[in-house]
């Protein structure tokens, strides 16, 4: 009990808790299993496929990507699509590196 009181009394507003530093790649802020302060919408939706992932597990070749990579891929399709006029974005929030939310910030 005296544990949790110490400890709530440190960590009043979860926000003020749980804040760390975004960093960006490619000049985009990508945000795995967190998600911004700021307000947002979401925009658009981007997977980590491109061609050479297709290309493999049609062959029968699947190599594991590491999280850099899948980031990478998924920033490329949401530049793509960006450019297309489909959505545009600031920031990308992903759980597992495979799919990404593609975010707006309203502020």
């Amino acid at each position: 009990m005296l544990i949790t009181f110490i400890l709530s009394s440190f960590c009043q507003d979860e926000k003020e808790c749980c804040l760390s530093r975004v960093k960006k790649r490619q000049g985009i802020e990508v945000y795995i299993m967190s998600e911004p302060l700021r307000s947002y919408e979401i925009t658009g939706e981007v997977l980590a496929e491109d061609a050479s992932s297709i290309l493999n597990a049609l062959a029968g070749e699947e190599k594991q990507k590491d999280i850099t990579e899948q980031v990478d891929i998924l920033i490329s399709n949401a530049m793509r699509k960006k450019r297309k006029g489909k959505f545009d974005f600031d920031a990308i929030i992903t759980d597992n590196g495979q799919k990404g939310i593609c975010i707006k910030f309203t502020e």
